[in-house]
């Protein structure tokens, strides 16, 4: 049986406390809510500083999901451009997947230190468990 979704996101809050470095004020905001003009947008994970063990900018949000429908990718990307168009907006944006299927048939990392990227949850716990052991990640 498939954990739940909020189990996932208790799990990799867990991991994610393990490499935010508290010495550089890196810090993770779970259920964070990002205010854009009339708008709110509530988000999973918020990095306001980022993590520079898994090469985060400042301002990355890490949004989690357990099933992918036929548009979760398209609708969170659209979320992305519009959190990131604004002043002070987020710098890169991870949607974190329970696994790939045809709508997410593979990971996309973000082209630059801004950005969309596709992960699958698996793929970022094994990053973070990488950078715990001192390993080179992927960026």
């Amino acid at each position: 049986m498939k954990p739940s979704n909020l189990r996932r996101r208790i799990d990799l809050y867990k991991e994610l406390e393990q490499v935010v470095d508290k010495g550089k004020n890196e810090e993770i905001k779970p259920s964070c809510v990002l205010k854009k003009g009339d708008n709110l947008y509530c988000v999973d994970f918020f990095l306001p500083k980022g993590c520079t063990a898994l090469k985060m900018p400042n301002r990355t949000v890490i949004e989690v999901k357990s099933s992918t429908l036929f548009d979760t990718v398209y609708r969170q990307k659209k979320r992305y451009e519009e959190l990131s168009g604004l002043k002070g907006g987020i710098n890169r944006y991870i949607l974190a997947l329970e696994e790939l299927n045809e709508y997410a048939p593979k990971p996309v990392r973000p082209r630059s230190k801004t950005g969309f990227g596709v992960v699958t949850i698996g793929g970022l716990m094994n990053d973070i468990k990488a950078s715990v052991q001192g390993q080179k990640i992927h960026e």
